[in-house]
């Protein structure tokens, strides 16, 4: 708080200590605004039962859940939590976490595993949060760049996991045990030894509505989903033979992983297996049912058209606000 009493209790007196009021008492929702949030001497750590929300602007007005948060996406990457490459940006180790444990509305970046081990962006043992509206990006470890999951079944909804590095294996994301269920998720751009978008060593993750490019090393499901090279068209499967990112997204040289117009993953997810998306948004805070049926991946399509008086407007970040 820069004139406030820094208690927390308002957005006038605002903390600038997340993980204290992360982890102080009585606290049900804990509200961030845009801007960057380092790691300290320790990562940041979700707690059970707290849902932990980005992207508010109090001061031009974006204050509560109701207002449209600004949210991570292409040119303009809202609340930042970044681990400086230092150290992963979010350890949830042994905490038990559940899906009532939330972290909503952040880019998660700069995580660097510590001694060259395991997880740059999110670790996940023994913990099973909600994981939503997120861009997971430059990460780097020996094995889980963007994510390392054991013995773990989170919940991914609207999540980027792009441009992230393992030496060894899961560039993008690592796991060992439990079900993670990625539900209209990018997987795209990671690097890894082997398993450039997912390696799987046990258990078995869920793809539902997502669009992956890169090499998946293991077991898994997938539902309505995009999967580079895969010829597999079970369970409403597209087929993935021959499909080039420059394909799918607007600039993926540049992370913008927006659908391009006439993308094959345009209006090909289930609405069932998303849930409710005429009431929900995508992870850049747009509508997500705009078309006939919900899109694949972490972004929605919508369809460029010109003003009133016939103009079209243009800038490199786009994305709306």
């Amino acid at each position: 708080a820069t004139t406030g009493d820094g208690s927390g209790k308002s957005w006038a007196d605002a903390t600038t200590d997340l993980q204290g009021a992360i982890n102080a008492s009585d606290v049900s929702q804990v509200f961030v605004a845009i801007g960057t949030y380092n790691v300290s001497s320790s990562s940041f750590v979700m707690k059970e039962g707290i849902a932990i929300y980005g992207g508010f602007d109090p001061a031009n007005g974006i204050s509560t859940l109701a207002n449209k948060r600004i949210m991570p996406r292409s040119g303009n990457r809202g609340s930042i939590l970044n681990g400086n490459g230092q150290r992963p940006v979010i350890w949830n180790f042994n905490n038990n976490l559940t899906a009532a444990a939330v972290l909503d509305g952040f880019t998660i970046t700069g995580g660097q595993a510590l001694n060259n081990t395991s997880s740059g962006g999110i670790y996940n043992r023994n913990a099973s949060p909600t994981l939503r509206n997120l861009l997971i990006t430059a990460n780097s470890a020996t094995n889980g760049g963007g994510m390392y999951n054991e013995n773990a079944s989170p919940g991914l909804f609207s999540v980027a996991i792009v441009n992230n590095s393992a030496t060894n294996q899961g560039g993008g994301m690592f796991n060992s045990g439990g079900t993670p269920v990625l539900t209209n998720v990018t997987i795209a751009g990671n690097g890894a030894s082997t398993g450039k978008a997912l390696y799987c060593v046990s258990g078995n993750p869920v793809l539902n509505n997502s669009i992956v490019f890169g090499d998946i090393n293991g077991d898994y499901t997938a539902s309505y989903s995009l999967i580079e090279n895969s010829l597999n068209t079970n369970n409403h499967n597209l087929n993935g033979s021959g499909i080039m990112p420059a394909h799918i997204f607007v600039n993926p040289g540049s992370e913008n992983y927006a659908l391009v117009t006439g993308a094959a993953a345009l209006d090909q997810g289930s609405d069932a297996l998303y849930g409710t998306p005429a009431m929900a948004t995508d992870i850049a805070g747009f509508t997500r049912l705009y078309g006939s049926a919900v899109d694949m991946g972490a972004y929605e399509y919508h369809q460029v058209v010109a003003s009133g008086d016939g103009t079209i407007y243009v800038r490199t970040s786009g994305m709306g606000n």
